[in-house]
């Protein structure tokens, strides 16, 4: 995994300094040249009008009113205007020029991940003792876990689950598990270790991803938890860690390019979505979540200014806060980074989620198939039969009247365990 995030620094170096440096150069001294064509031009009509005026009324004696006079002006002001609109449509073509040259010659590693995983088994008889008797087994797993396991024919199981840390730990857990006997607490005992692990993994890949890809080394060690946890984040289908990774070094090749400081851009670059660590399981704000982030550990004043306005579209504070601006895009936009897909998706699970939230009886809930499932774990209190089947009709009616999920038959399944511990 960490290998992934070894870049060819040589080659950035090349590229920038060939397809932004030459070619903006070259694009802005032939917009100066059309520009200049184009006003001598004008100098040209104004000439040839005035010549036509002084002849008339040299050879007619008739001078011009206040009519004509006006005509001409307007005749004047509509050239004027064509000019304008021919420099604003070349201006637009050399500047979509420099920013195709520019994101085609990066190269990028296109990682496309899925919210499910297969998990060979080694023997058919490994099924049964994952679902358990009655599938207590399952359920707990699912509880704890919030993954789904899916029991195919062949020799293997499907883990299913949106949020990806998630999943990954089901998948260590269920790779751990399949090897023994399972009972509920074990099951208990292997999903706790694999989260540590998990969290502990995800420290690791921050740092390294900090110091030895980007090479900073000045931030609060705190962050390399939240930086890890973006290479389990996705913008639609894109890897926000290695979107972060490739905007920070855009950056940093931009301000070399212009003479100014390049730590500083690549910390803006770095560090512009890192709001989008606290939206995993809930609808929140990445830009105002970024800036919470930044202030807590006194990030750079240019830093909060570009985590705050990169989705801005005219008025930015400072030339840092516009490279981030440019290579965001040129990121986001080169072929395949993205798809619609996925996000619609994130939206409809963190909402059916969040209508189960609002009862207080539930005590979790989690989301299966893209929204065709929900599983929902209600606080032991030793619920009624018609209870459990009176909330599940409601939590039913609440999400079809949702907008997101209206068109989602959902099927849904109330559970309440109570576990005794002897």
């Amino acid at each position: 995994m960490l290998q992934n995030f070894n870049i060819d620094k040589n080659m950035v170096i090349i590229f920038s300094i060939i397809f932004l440096s030459s070619i903006v150069i070259l694009g802005f001294i032939l917009l100066i040249v059309f520009v200049n064509k184009k006003k001598h031009k004008i100098i040209h009509y104004k000439e040839d009008i005035n010549y036509k005026k002084e002849f008339l009324n040299d050879k007619t004696t008739i001078s011009f009113d206040h009519k004509t006079q006006k005509e001409l002006n307007a005749y004047k002001n509509e050239r004027i205007k064509q000019i304008n609109e021919e420099v604003n449509e070349y201006k637009n073509k050399i500047i979509e020029k420099i920013l195709i040259d520019s994101f085609e010659g990066i190269t990028v590693d296109l990682v496309n991940t899925s919210t499910t995983e297969r998990v060979k088994l080694s023997d058919e008889s490994q099924k049964a003792y994952i679902i358990g008797k009655k599938g207590n087994n399952k359920k707990i797993f699912e509880q704890l876990t919030g993954a789904e396991i899916i029991v195919e024919k062949d020799k293997e199981v499907i883990i299913s689950c949106f949020n990806p840390i998630k999943k990954q730990i089901a998948i260590n857990a269920i790779n751990r598990l399949k090897e023994k006997i399972i009972d509920p607490v074990r099951i208990e005992k292997v999903v706790a270790d694999e989260k540590r692990k998990v969290e502990e993994n995800i420290i690791k890949i921050g740092k390294d991803v900090t110091e030895n890809t980007m090479n900073i080394i000045d931030l609060n060690s705190e962050l390399y938890e939240l930086i890890g946890k973006l290479n389990y984040r996705h913008s639609f289908s894109q890897n926000v860690l290695k979107h972060s990774c490739e905007v920070g070094l855009i950056c940093e090749r931009l301000a070399k390019t212009f003479k100014l400081d390049p730590l500083i851009a690549k910390k803006c670059g770095f560090l512009h979505d890192i709001g989008k660590v606290t939206d995993f399981d809930n609808q929140s704000n990445h830009i105002e979540e970024g800036l919470k982030i930044a202030k807590k550990y006194n990030l750079e004043k240019e830093v909060q200014e570009s985590i705050a306005s990169h989705h801005e579209v005219d008025t930015l504070p400072n030339v840092y806060a516009w490279f981030v601006k440019i290579a965001d895009t040129i990121s986001a936009s080169r072929m395949g980074a993205r798809h619609m897909v996925k996000n619609n998706l994130h939206n409809r699970v963190r909402e059916i989620e969040n209508i189960c939230k609002q009862n207080k009886d539930i005590q979790e809930a989690h989301v299966y198939r893209g929204g065709k499932t929900l599983h929902v774990y209600v606080k032991p209190n030793f619920h009624s039969k018609q209870y459990l089947n009176n909330l599940a009709f409601d939590l039913k009616k609440k999400i079809q009247r949702n907008s997101e999920c209206a068109h989602l038959n959902v099927e849904i399944s109330v559970f309440e365990i109570n576990r005794v511990n002897v």
